[in-house]
């Protein structure tokens, strides 16, 4: 059994990165992820290709500050994710349904901030650089970090950002002002514990269910990557609404595991108890979700005693 009520004890007991990334190597152990085959280099090939100005927007713009779109600081946290060798998300992407930038993307890109420039914005309403490092599956929003925090730390905390816009937007929506901070939301204090947090919104509630899809798609994932007696165990259930009673007793017996809000539409306020991690959604979240409340067990037990302890016996 695996008491997660004690996990943002477990989180602040690492001392440092290289601990962070062995608890994310044991939680992902006790949902039954027990691959260790992942290989990745990071790409670091120079950049040739050259852009063609299609627009007087860019006259005046010194090539020699172009980025070409790649962030310029790369923070050792963030290869040392990928090439993990135990990284679920590089050897089961359907786990996750989101989509990785190798190589660090820059929002805004030089390009950008010169023509943000050039319309007029003023300097403290520019969004800073940030290296982009995952998207949303359908590039809604990215996460990433601060170029400027990362030049000091190797495991800078990580923002989600709508950095879909296209520039014409971004002059809109400047022009009176600073970005809204919701296009900025810092969603963890480092990226350690944003990958913990990944991990945790998605391994214990998709595991099963991508399993189950073997059978009809063989090529859905390597399922030598689990232990499959330990999965076939887990359950997820999804509750629609709470009463106030309910409400109460779920965040009086089910404390957060010390994880900052995750904000999109998977996540929400992470909860543990025990063989029990559980996503909690309220009215005014950013991101909403159809349930307030997901409950992932280890073991059928642990859910019915998570469902008894709130009063949702079935």
């Amino acid at each position: 059994m695996i008491d997660y009520t004690g996990f943002a004890d477990r989180l602040a007991a690492c001392p440092d990165r290289a601990a962070r990334w062995d608890l994310l190597r044991d939680v992902q152990r006790e949902w039954g992820f027990v691959g260790a085959g992942n290989v990745w280099t990071p790409r670091t090939e120079p950049v040739t290709e050259t852009f063609e100005d299609l627009y007087d927007e860019f006259e005046g713009f010194d090539e020699a500050d172009d980025d070409h779109g790649y962030a310029a600081v790369v923070p050792a946290a963030v290869n040392e994710y990928f090439a993990m060798a135990e990284n679920s998300f590089r050897q089961a992407p359907r786990l996750y349904w989101t989509h990785p930038m190798d190589r660090p993307c820059r929002w805004p890109t030089a390009r950008d901030v010169f023509r943000l420039r050039k319309h007029g914005i003023a300097e403290a309403s520019i969004p800073p650089f940030h290296g982009e490092f995952m998207s949303e599956y359908e590039a809604c929003f990215s996460w990433g970090y601060r170029e400027s925090e990362a030049a000091a730390d190797d495991d800078p905390p990580v923002y989600v950002l709508n950095s879909s816009r296209l520039t014409g937007e971004l002059i809109e929506d400047l022009a009176e002002g600073p970005d809204d901070p919701e296009n900025q939301l810092r969603v963890a204090r480092s990226v350690t514990e944003w990958a913990l947090a990944f991990v945790l919104t998605r391994l214990p509630f998709s595991s099963q269910y991508l399993l189950g899809k073997l059978e009809d798609e063989p090529n859905a994932v390597d399922p030598s990557l689990f232990d499959h007696a330990a999965v076939a165990r887990h359950r997820v259930k999804d509750i629609g609404a709470l009463t106030e009673r309910q409400r109460s007793v779920l965040e009086s017996s089910f404390p957060e595991l010390g994880l900052l809000f995750w904000h999109d539409a998977g996540g929400g306020r992470l909860r543990g108890g025990r063989d029990v991690i559980l996503r909690q959604w309220k009215d005014g979240d950013l991101f909403g979700s159809d349930y307030e409340l997901s409950i992932a067990a280890r073991t059928p037990e642990a859910m019915d005693a998570a469902l008894a302890t709130i009063g949702l016996e079935e």
